[in-house]
């Protein structure tokens, strides 16, 4: 069970300890995730991730130059590799962009998609480095 306290923002959670301690790591990633707005309906969200068979990431460059990129998750295609390097699956040039420097990796099981930083130089999503 989860109650929301938003005038005090505050998250109590009951259940088992096992349900509790799953809970607990994904509040962790609502820290991460309330950098960029937090609301009841995406803490829940966060909280209740259901399992899903496939998912498609658009991604859409802020800056002049890149391209928009497409990628469709399944059971068959899990992870997207984000680099310099001309193997990745998404090849990026710039001064800051390490040879593999991201992993998108898609969990079937919570129906969730992790990015996984693999540079020295720091990931950054809309200018808040990343975990």
């Amino acid at each position: 069970e989860v109650d929301w306290q938003s005038d005090r923002y505050q998250v109590v959670l009951a259940g088992t300890a096992g349900q509790v301690e799953a809970a607990e790591q994904l509040l962790r990633r609502t820290v991460t995730h309330c950098n960029w707005g937090a609301s009841e309906a995406k803490v829940r969200g966060l909280l209740s991730a259901q399992p899903r068979s496939s998912a498609k990431l658009l991604l859409s460059p802020m800056v002049p130059g890149l391209k928009q990129a497409s990628f469709h998750f399944s059971a068959t295609k899990l992870q997207v590799a984000i680099g310099s390097d001309s193997s990745n699956d998404l090849a990026i040039r710039g001064p800051l962009i390490s040879r593999s420097h991201a992993l998108l990796e898609f969990n079937q099981s919570k129906g969730t998609l992790y990015v996984v930083d693999l540079s020295t130089n720091g990931t950054y999503l809309n200018g808040v480095r990343l975990p």
